[in-house]
C-alpha cells in the first residue's frame, strides 16, 4: 500500500505550473482540431467492421486521436506553424505601445 500523497492527482498544481513552448501550444491545438474534425466526419461515415459497440467507439476515438497527432508532427497541414505566427505577431502588438492617432478634442 502506498503512502498517501505519493501518487500523482490528475490535477497536480506543479504540473500546470509548468509553462510550454509556443510551438508545443500550436502543436498541440493542431492535434486537437485535426482530431476533432476526424471525429466529426466519422459520424457521417457507416458503421465500420467493429459495429456500434462502446468499444468500438473508443478504438476509433484513439485511431482518430492517432491519426491527428500525426497529421499535426507531419506538418502536412501548417496550422501550428500559422498559429505561432499569428500568436507571436498578437504577442508583439499587444508589447508596443499605443499611439491614440485621433486624440479628443475639447
Amino acid at each position: 500500500m502506498e503512502a498517501i500523497g505519493t501518487t500523482p492527482t490528475y490535477w497536480d498544481a506543479a504540473s500546470l505550473q509548468e509553462k510550454h513552448t509556443l510551438k508545443a501550444a500550436a502543436k498541440g491545438f493542431e492535434s486537437l482540431f485535426v482530431h476533432m474534425m476526424l471525429s466529426e466526419a466519422r459520424k457521417g461515415m457507416p458503421e465500420g467492421f467493429l459495429g456500434s459497440s462502446s468499444a468500438s467507439k473508443m478504438f476509433y476515438d484513439m485511431f482518430d486521436m492517432q491519426i491527428a497527432q500525426e497529421i499535426a508532427s507531419s506538418d502536412a497541414l501548417s496550422l501550428g506553424a500559422y498559429i505561432e505566427k499569428a500568436v507571436s505577431s498578437y504577442e508583439t502588438a499587444a508589447e508596443e505601445p499605443q499611439i491614440d492617432t485621433h486624440p479628443v478634442k475639447g
